[in-house]
């Protein structure tokens, strides 16, 4: 139930991430048909493609931002399951070898009393 509970957060915070950087690539497309409309001149140019290749940037580096955060969670997640798969086959195994340790006791037993039954 907590795993749903924080895949869910991570859904939520996934569309969250989607959501702001369409909202910010919004107000850079925004920010541009402003100075495009104010004027035609060369400086206004200059400043529209300026505060275009900022706004472009920013949104690389959120988008960046955010799905390194999600590979890390995910990272987190798999070495979680890596562990606790490895702990159930470690518990296996040790289990394992000791029902193979008690039956080649047995074993040891029973060869010991048969040759022991020969010497008589």
């Amino acid at each position: 139930m907590a795993e749903a509970k924080k895949g869910g957060k991570l859904e939520k915070a996934g569309r969250a991430a989607g959501d702001l950087g369409k909202e910010v690539a919004e107000l850079g497309r925004s920010i541009q048909k402003a100075i495009e409309a104010a004027a035609g001149s060369e400086a206004v140019s200059e400043l529209s493609s300026e505060v275009s290749d900022g706004v472009r940037t920013v949104g690389a580096r959120l988008v960046e931002a955010v799905e390194s955060a999600r590979r890390s969670e995910q990272a987190s997640e798999v070495r979680k399951k890596a562990k606790t798969a490895a702990e159930g086959m470690r518990r296996s195994l040790a289990a394992g070898l000791k029902e193979v340790s008690s039956e080649l006791s047995k074993l040891a037993e029973r060869l010991g009393k048969e040759k022991g039954d020969h010497k008589l």
